[in-house]
């Protein structure tokens, strides 16, 4: 590919030679340039864009996934066959973890659990051990150790033995690889309770593997709260956003416990418990007992609306305490350990009576707008499989075409001309001779099929790492930024349709939305076509369909904020860099969106 340099001296070029995405701008100048007798209008132009960035986008997951695919880390996640032993543990851990949560449940750990904001914001609580007199809980630690950095060149096995060394150790958790540190990992080795974390550091810290060291740490247990939870926008708390989220959240509930096995009904049991812990408010409320009145009224619909909430609240926990899914991230990890990293429990809803947004300020309400949208974005990947369509808009490969594609590709990688009449097949040295091209390429599929297997398990490891709706994915953009940019990210984008966003990062508003920060704090899906199945059930269908909710005057149709239109300004940049798109937020945020 060419280099920006060349643009700059070169303004004609074909943008599809450069190494990186052009502005809306720049593209219709090329447009104009090339063909200057013919008249474009702007949905032309924007049309043009989007085909533009589609295929950009489509040769950056191919140059991504080929940079990775031979790599651990990318195996064990998206390999059809290699990802099998990591999943069967993740499995195991999770049917662990879900056995406990169901015992929680029962106990009436979660009868209390809110996820609004409380009144004041949020306040650092002394959380203590249980047992444990005030003043000690400095002295006690944490039963796991944190490893600082793990190489990619370090094979998952090969910690775990050394874990191992240790009588207690329970299991290995690693954190995501981080691109801009040259795909370095933070680690987690987690011990059962009862284990000497001071010997096990002693024995531990500064091992080697491969010639690397190992510099370990230990945590103290906190006594409070030292990070800010996130928050979702004040939409999440209107009633029709609330109503669509409760339906969803048990959609991706279902989903999860499809994955566990068979026979597993905890969402069920969860609902059942809401029921009986609605049922007890009401008999309260019978026997003229004063109960909470969070929404600051009894008006029956914001009593509907915190009934709803007392449902959805219980099986946040679920997803979150069994499954380790964030449900307003969209996120879904391998540990609690980086869980916890990326989203401090809980996940706030901002208080559309406590907020003092949606006061006017357009890009305010268009920047929720997109939030909700992008969340229904990332929760539709979870709960439906997209259409073809979809599947290679989003930069995928629809197996049946692709298959055909790349086969046809291969046979003739491996046929050898010799003369008109006489063609060998080069597969593994087969050598075998034939009249005509054709002959070969029927010899190839019925006497190599190990060979077109290999190629379908190809398509289907890139498939299923564009499907990950959290995945790593490379950004390119442009030097030159706009007027607004906070971190080199946009504040505003362009006019073609929205994309997905990557980060589980949920809005973190106070007095105004602040941008996000680049590779810090998790990049936009700048690279993802937006998608559309499951229409019916999104955001965005119910804005179209024209749902009122009266919860907040700054709420127009569906519960949008009024002004949030989701057409895009233009002119999107980004800055060139791998990003991490679950790095954790560090400070409030905004959702970005080319």
């Amino acid at each position: 590919m060419l280099t920006r340099s060349f643009i700059n001296s070169s303004p004609n070029v074909d943008p599809s030679q450069l190494d990186y995405l052009i502005t809306f701008k720049q593209y219709c100048d090329y447009i104009r340039s090339t063909n200057p007798r013919t008249h474009f209008d702007d949905d032309e132009y924007t049309k043009k864009y989007t085909v533009y960035k589609e295929k950009f986008n489509a040769k950056q997951l191919v140059t991504f996934f080929e940079q990775q695919k031979d790599k651990e880390w990318f195996q064990e996640k998206y390999h059809p066959s290699l990802s099998q032993k990591r999943k069967e543990e993740l499995k195991q851990l999770k049917q662990r973890y879900y056995s406990q949560y169901l015992v929680d449940l029962e106990n009436g750990k979660y009868d209390d659990v809110r996820f609004d904001e409380p009144e004041g914001g949020f306040k650092q609580q002394d959380t203590q051990m249980s047992g444990t007199a005030e003043g000690e809980a400095s002295e006690e630690w944490e039963p796991r150790l944190i490893i600082k950095t793990v190489p990619p060149t370090i094979p998952r096995n090969k910690i775990v033995e050394m874990c191992e060394q240790v009588e207690g150790f329970d299991y290995l958790a690693l954190s995501e690889p981080t691109p801009a540190k040259k795909f370095h990992r933070l680690g987690w080795i987690n011990f059962k309770a009862g284990t000497d974390i001071k010997a096990a550091f002693d024995k531990l810290d500064n091992q080697k593997i491969d010639d690397f060291t190992f510099h370990l740490a230990m945590n103290k247990i906190q006594s409070s709260q030292n990070r800010v939870p996130r928050h979702a926008p004040e939409i999440s708390n209107t009633t029709e956003r609330i109503k669509l989220d409760l339906e969803r959240a048990k959609q991706v509930a279902k989903n999860l416990e499809s994955e566990l096995g068979d026979n597993v009904n905890g969402l069920e049991l969860v609902e059942v418990r809401a029921k009986r812990l609605l049922e007890q408010h009401d008999e309260r409320l019978q026997n003229g007992e004063n109960e909470e009145d969070p929404e600051g009224s009894n008006s029956e619909e914001k009593e509907e609306r915190w009934r709803i909430k007392r449902q959805l609240d219980i099986i946040l926990t679920y997803l979150r305490n069994a499954f380790m899914f964030c449900y307003y991230c969209g996120l879904e990890c391998e540990s609690f350990d980086e869980l916890g990293k990326k989203c401090v429990e809980p996940h706030y809803r901002k208080s559309a009576l406590l907020s003092g947004e949606g006061s006017g300020d357009p890009k305010d309400a268009k920047r929720v707008a997109r939030w909700a949208e992008n969340l229904d974005q990332k929760i539709d990947l979870k709960i439906n499989t997209p259409d073809d369509r979809t599947l290679e808009k989003m930069g995928g490969k629809v197996l049946q075409n692709h298959l055909y594609r790349e086969l046809d590709a291969f046979v003739e990688q491996n046929v050898l001309k010799e003369h008109d009449a006489k063609f060998k097949c080069k597969v593994k040295d087969c050598k075998k001779a034939f009249k005509g091209y054709g002959y070969v390429e029927k010899h190839i599929n019925m006497k190599h099929p190990e060979e077109v297997e290999a190629i379908k398990a190809e398509v289907e490891f890139f498939n299923n790492y564009v499907l990950d709706p959290n995945h790593l994915l490379p950004t390119s953009g442009q030097q030159g930024l706009p007027t607004g940019n906070v971190g080199g990210l946009p504040l505003n984008t362009s006019s073609a349709p929205p994309f997905m966003m990557g980060v589980g990062n949920g809005m973190r508003m106070g007095g105004g939305f602040t941008p996000v920060q680049a590779a810090v704090m998790g990049t936009p899906w700048n690279q993802i076509p937006r998608i559309g199945f499951n229409e019916q059930n999104s955001w965005s269908a119910m804005q179209r369909r024209g749902s009122r909710n009266s919860a907040s005057d700054m709420h127009g149709p569906g519960g949008v904020p009024s002004g949030a239109s989701l057409d895009m300004p233009k002119d999107p940049r980004q800055v060139t860099s791998y990003v991490d798109l679950d790095a954790p937020a560090e400070g409030d945020s905004e959702m970005s969106f080319l």
